[in-house]
């Protein structure tokens, strides 16, 4: 008997029964679809990082000064 993830368990509460091939094969659809959906949540992450990034942009005189830390609150030139 193939015994399920935790997750699975909990999904299709199979615990206790014998693991079938239509179970399995949902057991991979939902692995592939949570590993997507990760992958979407960190291509958002990334975009806000940038969008903050760009919105710490300082511009003083014609230069260009960015926040280098929200510790620090330095400023470079660029």
């Amino acid at each position: 008997m193939i015994r399920p993830c935790i997750v699975c368990q909990t999904i299709f509460n199979s615990g206790s029964e014998d693991y079938s091939q239509q179970k399995e094969e949902k057991h991979v659809d939902l692995i592939k679809s949570l590993k997507s959906s990760m992958d979407n949540l960190n291509k958002e992450l990334e975009k806000m990082k940038k969008k903050e990034l760009n919105s710490m942009k300082l511009i003083k005189n014609g230069k260009i000064y960015s926040l280098c830390s929200r510790k620090y609150l330095s400023l470079t030139m660029h």
